[in-house]
């Protein structure tokens, strides 16, 4: 029994070290990511917008000028 739990300890160990690991590799990248999506949300919020509003008014071609043709016919 105290070998069975020797060897969980020793399998825990293994564990968190490599979690620790990659969470350390990847800590600071998760916080430059949050920060740029914070500063895009805030500061470029309009432009996105205006993209976006400015994609919707366009004709994007002939396939779905037929498309939207096809399902207004009565």
């Amino acid at each position: 029994m105290n070998e069975a739990l020797e060897v969980l300890r020793r399998e825990f160990v293994y564990v968190w070290y490599y979690f620790e690991l990659q969470l350390r590799q990847i800590a600071g990248y998760w916080a430059l990511g949050m920060v740029i999506g914070s500063l895009v949300s805030v500061f470029a919020k309009d432009s996105i917008h205006n993209a976006f509003d400015r994609i919707r008014d366009k004709k994007w071609g002939l396939w779905v000028e037929k498309l939207t043709s096809e399902n207004n016919k009565p």
